[in-house]
């Protein structure tokens, strides 16, 4: 199973420098394709980031937002956040030298509940205990 965070979603349904590297990345991929309702918020925070920016337009938006409806009814389940995920993700910001954000760890939460690995293209601010090393998801 694998978790889709925010970045790779956005990727995938705006036209930007990573869309084509995701829809193939996407082709690729033989697995159960979940995201939580905290990616739709987040996603829709996005567009209308872009929109405000004028990166997009109105009928950029519905595009995007029409993609996303595709790619959850083609397989995409938007799954429910729990309580205990909200209360892990605390547990994971709270060491300090994690730098870890708030909506990177309840993805990371979600993902782990669901026994999913996450994707993304985003590089966390993340040290896992047992590394020193960033952790590229």
């Amino acid at each position: 199973m694998l978790y889709l965070d925010t970045s790779l979603l956005v990727a995938l349904i705006m036209t930007e420098e990573r869309t084509a590297r995701a829809h193939d990345w996407l082709a690729g991929v033989d697995d159960d394709l979940v995201t939580s309702e905290r990616a739709r918020v987040e996603v829709a925070s996005a567009l209308s980031t872009e929109q405000r920016q004028a990166v997009l337009d109105a009928a950029g938006r519905t595009e995007a937002e029409y993609t996303f409806a595709v790619i959850a009814d083609q397989g995409l389940d938007v799954l429910p956040v729990e309580t205990s995920d909200f209360r892990r993700a605390a547990d994971y910001v709270r060491p300090p030298e994690r730098n870890l954000r708030g909506a990177d760890a309840l993805h990371i939460a979600v993902a782990g509940r669901l026994g999913a690995t996450v994707h993304s293209w985003m590089t966390l601010r993340w040290r896992p205990p047992e590394s020193s090393a960033r952790t590229p998801l």
